[in-house]
């Protein structure tokens, strides 16, 4: 009787260290959550949200000697020789556009005078298109009023995805292909606070170009 009551509680003992040993293995082999790895696509999305942080600072680049007023009217860039609108561009007073100047190149919000518009070959030109023309007169003459290129390349996935949540714009005369395009932006530091910010692009048929004017302070 006595045998067999230590048998069984041999038995009971053996189970109940096996199942001990068990769940320290499990235990062993779980991660906390603290020390999940974030990887770069979630950092890349996340980033992307953080549509209000500018990180580039306008007062690393030179003020520009050009008086905008005595140049003309906003937008201040006369059209290059072989070019012209497609369509009536698009001119407000007031108005917002995202330009990629985030930690990451993400979409900031900036607001003040518009212009958009798509841009084509003349009807009187006798030269096809040409996407290394079109970018070569605009970048000297941004050049010509004090400007510097500030950012030239093509914004990810998780960027456009957020402006394509954001920017209401999307579609209208003069919006950007940032999807298939590369894009070239453009900042001018104006004395007087009311820096221009432009963004332009192009394919092998068209080009467009965007233009804000901040309000001075």
């Amino acid at each position: 009787m006595n045998s067999n009551f230590n048998q069984l509680i041999a038995l009971f003992s053996c189970i109940f260290l096996t199942f001990s040993c068990s769940k320290k293995e499990e235990k062993s082999t779980s991660v906390p959550i603290n020390e999940i790895t974030v990887t770069n696509d979630t950092v890349t999305t996340n980033t992307a949200q953080t549509k209000d942080t500018i990180a580039f600072d306008i007062t690393k680049i030179p003020v520009s000697e050009i008086n905008l007023n005595e140049v003309g009217e906003f937008p201040f860039l006369k059209l290059p020789k072989n070019i012209q609108y497609q369509n009536k561009p698009l001119q407000r007073e007031y108005d917002d556009i995202y330009f990629p100047l985030g930690p990451q190149h993400n979409f900031v919000k900036l607001s003040g005078k518009s212009f958009k518009s798509y841009l084509v070959k003349s009807d009187t030109s006798t030269s096809d298109w040409s996407l290394p023309y079109f970018e070569k007169m605009y970048d000297e003459a941004i050049t010509k009023l004090g400007g510097r290129l500030i950012y030239e390349g093509k914004v990810s996935e998780a960027h456009t995805n957020f402006l394509k949540e954001n920017a209401r714009y999307l579609g209208e005369e003069g919006s950007i292909d940032y999807w298939n395009d590369m894009l070239k932006v453009y900042a001018i530091r104006s004395p007087k606070n009311d820096h221009v910010y432009i963004q332009l692009s192009g394919n092998t048929a068209n080009g467009s170009i965007q233009i804000l004017q901040q309000e001075g302070k």
